[in-house]
């Protein structure tokens, strides 16, 4: 399988996650996708729709953050269609096995209808290796 192909199945899976059965299984799938974004790899984004629209944007968006300024600006165009082009936003958590409870504290989640974020520590500690 084409390395491309096996990230945009990853990707497919991390944004419609509701067949995972763990967070732990769920990290497996979403650190390749995550590492590979923080490289360069700029998957077409537009193909999903609804939850998985948001959960897509909102990965993107906050890997954004960690970018280098010139690759982070490179997807802001690409952000800023997916969000308009969100017209059937559906309230949910980025990992389906997540409770929401109470109010969503992360802001990137929130922007993309959110009701919970990612654990951006377990995120970084997976990147770096730890």
């Amino acid at each position: 399988m084409c390395l491309n192909t096996e990230l945009e199945h990853l990707l497919e899976m991390v944004c419609h996650n509701e067949a995972v059965a763990s967070y732990r299984d769920f990290e497996e799938l979403l650190f390749p996708v995550a590492q590979a974004l923080l490289s360069g790899w700029q998957p077409d984004l537009s193909a999903f729709q609804g939850l998985a629209r948001q959960r897509a944007g909102y990965l993107v968006d906050l890997l954004a953050g960690w970018m280098p300024e010139a690759q982070a600006r490179a997807w802001r165009p690409v952000l800023d269609r997916l969000a308009a082009d969100s017209t059937d936003r559906t309230s949910g958590p980025f990992f389906n096995g997540d409770p929401a409870c109470g109010p969503c504290e992360d802001e990137v989640a929130r922007l993309w209808g959110l009701t919970r974020g990612l654990n951006v520590a377990r995120l970084r500690q997976g990147l770096a290796g730890d």
